[in-house]
């Protein structure tokens, strides 16, 4: 009999309320029928509803693909509630009645694939032979870029004016100017520099706000950190679209600064560029959730390990604030992710690349893979770190890049600060995310003396400006026999 793991049926909820509401549907007796056919290729059933009739809820199953849902229920989110709810019904493992398939859902999974077969061969041809823009697309993207060369011109007139008045003198001033200026930056298709600046400003606020005694010095680094991401996108970014105007290619390209300047990447797009790998196995190694109040978006990020080659990458599913409930959350997963296609976001040579894929199964991590993690790990700090810098170096950096080291120890300084220690005896002091001491605190709080002492840790190294010194953000620790998440 087929079942589903609760793994992959947070995944496959589109929000928490359809996953909380499937599993009240099934824990209390929702379905009246249950039903399977006798090659396991469809479960079925009925479910008491709103309605007068009993809902008929469906997954077929086609070896290669996903599970399709289907369910007569008026429901636009997908898979709805009812659906959830049938998945929980398999994975309690409860009776269902031999049956056969119903003939109208074999009619409707044959044109499915028959669909389906011919997207694949259409994807194919437009991976031999990449799509060009019509004319009329052409001209488009001609006229935007050269509405965005408009829009540097005021970024540019925007950060000189900042910086003949100076930071700190504007840390008085008024700011309402320079945030319409900043929404203006929003006419010209340049929202990457346009959050950039308005991140600028929000910081200058808060330099503002700083009560009697504070010192506002961090503030002013943050500051001027923003103030020259803006002078450095700027200048890049001029170059690079006056080139594609001079070469008459107008579409996406590699190029890093398309998506700083707020391009965003469809993965036909990614994968027509050759940026894909295929049948991944990946193993996620931390999760956790960001907020960002400037932008007001919250990021769920993971970051994978791909047990072939050991490269570190990460994922990112962004939930705009005011549409956070609508969207499905990430959560954290301790299951083996297999998928047959996975798209890579362009990045800086030896930088973390982002990954995305469409399609992906779950199953249980095998033994070994925890030995296998460990031996892609660097043995000593010298070299790891010397890699962060090369990254952390960049201006457009986010200011993080992660490492996995096998350390010899962690210990705790005589100020009661923790750090690692390497093989070699050189040391790094572990850190936190400002306002956030989730990861440290369950460091100290370890009850096995062994995870301390000859292990791998996976970190963020960050860059710290006030004391202008490298600090190791711990998240999680890879032993022999599994992974210690220490931030979930």
């Amino acid at each position: 009999m087929r079942t589903f793991s609760e793994e992959e049926i947070t995944a496959a909820a589109p929000n928490q309320n359809a996953l909380s509401n499937g599993r009240k549907i099934s824990g209390s007796g929702g379905f009246v029928r249950r039903m399977r056919s006798e090659d396991e290729r469809y479960y079925g059933g009925e479910c008491k509803g709103s309605g007068k009739n009993n809902y008929r809820v469906s997954v077929f199953f086609e070896e290669g693909a996903a599970p399709v849902f289907r369910c007569s229920c008026p429901s636009r989110q997908f898979p709805c509630k009812h659906s959830i709810a049938l998945m929980f019904e398999m994975a309690a493992k409860k009776d269902f009645e031999l049956c056969e398939i119903p003939e109208d859902i074999l009619e409707k999974q044959r044109k499915l694939s028959a669909r389906e077969k011919k997207k694949e061969e259409k994807a194919a041809e437009g991976e031999a032979k990449p799509k060009k823009l019509s004319a009329a697309g052409k001209a488009a993207r001609t006229r935007k870029l050269k509405k965005q060369l408009e829009g540097l011109a005021l970024l540019k007139a925007l950060t000189d004016r900042l910086l003949g008045s100076g930071l700190a003198a504007l840390s008085s001033a008024p700011l309402k100017d320079y945030k319409e200026l900043a929404r203006q930056l929003g006419d010209y298709y340049l929202p990457g520099p346009q959050l950039l600046f308005r991140k600028l400003l929000f910081v200058l606020e808060r330099c503002q706000s700083a009560g009697k005694g504070e010192d506002p010095g961090e503030r002013y680094r943050e500051a001027l950190s923003y103030l020259t991401k803006l002078r450095y996108l700027g200048r890049r970014s001029e170059e690079y679209l006056k080139k594609k105007l001079q070469s008459d290619s107008p579409e996406a390209d590699d190029n890093l600064l398309y998506e700083a300047l707020g391009g965003i990447w469809r993965l036909e797009e990614l994968n027509a560029l050759g940026l894909k790998k295929e049948n991944a196995e990946l193993v996620q190694l931390s999760f956790e959730e960001r907020y960002d109040p400037v932008e007001k978006l919250y990021t769920d990020l993971a970051y994978w390990i791909d047990l072939r080659d050991g490269e570190i990458s990460y994922s990112a599913n962004y939930r705009p604030e005011k549409a956070a409930k609508y969207i499905r959350s990430e959560d954290s997963s301790f299951s083996l992710l297999r998928a047959e296609s996975v798209s890579i976001y362009p990045a800086a040579e030896g930088e973390l690349r982002r990954i995305r894929w469409e399609k992906a199964s779950f199953g249980e991590i095998p033994p070994e893979s925890f030995s296998r993690i460990r031996s892609f790990s660097e043995t000593e700090l010298r070299e790891a770190l010397k890699k962060a810098k090369a990254q952390l170096k960049n201006t457009l950096s986010d200011n993080t890049f992660g490492i996995l080291i096998h350390y010899k120890r962690i210990g705790e300084s005589g100020g009661g600060k923790l750090y690692l220690e390497d093989r070699l005896g050189e040391r790094i002091r572990l850190s936190e995310d400002a306002g956030n001491d989730t990861a440290l605190f369950s460091l100290r709080a370890l009850p096995y003396p062994g995870l301390f002492r000859e292990q791998v840790l996976f970190g963020l190294v960050r860059y710290e400006r006030k004391g202008e010194e490298l600090l190791l953000l711990p998240r999680s620790i890879v032993t022999e026999r599994g992974i210690v998440r220490l931030m979930f």
